[in-house]
């Protein structure tokens, strides 16, 4: 079973509680990443046929947790790299230069798990219902980066069959 769970909080930061079976993981998610829009935006390019999608949660600055998630049909391969420094995942995204090692190399993995994607995916809707709910626009307005661009929250919905 997969889970996550979106609180803001003070200053522009947030927690995302992250279940996955047995294993809890907290990230509190600084105001400078796109935490939100990266994540969904990485869910609907593995349910694009993507077979890699990586994303990064900035936390506990300077630090970073690197998402890299492989798809093998319905099956996701979801590790979580601690990273000592930031930008290293959005920087190789966007340059991908031929033989330079993506960033996870130089980590900590904090979870290694597998899980079918209707899943993940499903726990990712609950997770964007969830914060529908209990926040309004302003709300996230005044966050800064924690919004959801809606063209992707309805692209991840047409994607999903949800």
């Amino acid at each position: 079973m997969v889970e996550f769970n979106y609180t803001l909080r003070e200053h522009g930061w947030a927690t995302i509680d992250a279940d996955f079976g047995d294993t809890r993981i907290r990230f509190e998610v600084s105001y400078m990443s796109h935490a939100l829009e990266d994540f969904v935006s990485s869910v609907i390019a593995l349910l694009t046929g993507e077979v890699v999608s990586r994303f990064a949660l900035i936390d506990e600055q300077p630090g970073e947790h690197c998402w890299v998630i492989n798809r093998d049909d319905d099956t996701l391969r979801i590790r979580i790299v601690r990273l000592d420094t930031f930008w290293r995942t959005e920087c190789y995204n966007l340059r991908k230069r031929p033989g330079q090692p993506p960033p996870e190399e130089d980590g900590e993995v904090i979870l290694s798990w597998e899980c079918p994607m209707p899943d993940f995916v499903r726990a990712v809707g609950r997770m964007l219902r969830d914060i529908e709910s209990r926040y309004t626009p302003t709300e996230f307005a005044r966050t800064r980066n924690h919004g959801v661009p809606p063209d992707l929250v309805t692209r991840l919905w047409e994607l999903s069959g949800e």
